[in-house]
């Protein structure tokens, strides 16, 4: 490989390219969190609606149920 500047030189950009290279995967990382904790949430409100739903459908049937005299 070829060098230029001195080697003090080499180690800081080596060291600066590292960190990019090191944010870039972290940044990554969050997006892929990010977008599984937002798919997490959805599945959750859903299974509240149909819950909620489902309540309100049963609550519905015994008012419209025939009474026992």
């Amino acid at each position: 490989m070829c060098r230029s500047g001195t080697e003090e030189e080499y180690k800081q950009l080596h060291q600066l390219l590292k960190d990019i290279y090191t944010l870039r995967q972290d940044i990554q990382e969050q997006k892929i969190k990010d977008k599984e904790e937002k798919k997490k949430k959805e599945r959750e409100e859903k299974t509240k609606g149909e819950e909620m739903r489902a309540a309100a459908l049963s609550g519905m049937a015994s008012k419209f149920a025939p009474q026992d005299p």
